[in-house]
């Protein structure tokens, strides 16, 4: 069964390094995926909005940017009740998230460790209505 992701990037995170390995980041995803979408978020809200839309019709979503991408992303799964697997290529300024979840600042091991690594269920997470 093909499998489909759909690669969010914030381009403005951090120094906007993202968007000069957007090439790498989907030549990996394609190691494990079949297809990958690449969807560049335009303004606030924006990825909220794009992921709540489209996550039914993938089967992963992974955001690029920094502690603010990531909870948008989040924010949108959960408006949407999809549970797509979700993966993080932290790109900000902080990253407070993926320091205390020992998630690879480099986008290169980041990416290595979603294509590698095994998925954990996070559809118990609960958020603050």
């Amino acid at each position: 069964m093909e499998q489909n992701v759909l690669l969010i990037i914030n381009p403005n995170s951090g120094d906007g390094e993202a968007k000069r390995w957007v090439y790498d980041m989907t030549a990996g995803l394609l190691s494990r995926f079949d297809f990958v979408t690449v969807y560049f978020s335009k303004c606030a809200g924006d990825i909220m909005r794009v992921v709540r839309e489209k996550s039914a019709s993938y089967d992963a979503v992974v955001c690029c940017g920094g502690d603010g991408t990531l909870n948008e992303t989040i924010s949108g799964l959960y408006l949407a009740g999809t549970s797509p697997m979700l993966g993080y290529i932290p790109t900000g300024t902080v990253n407070d998230f993926a320091t205390s979840h020992k998630i690879p600042k480099g986008i290169k091991g980041a990416i290595e460790k979603i294509v590698a690594g095994t998925p954990v269920s996070y559809t118990h997470l609960t958020l603050p209505t």
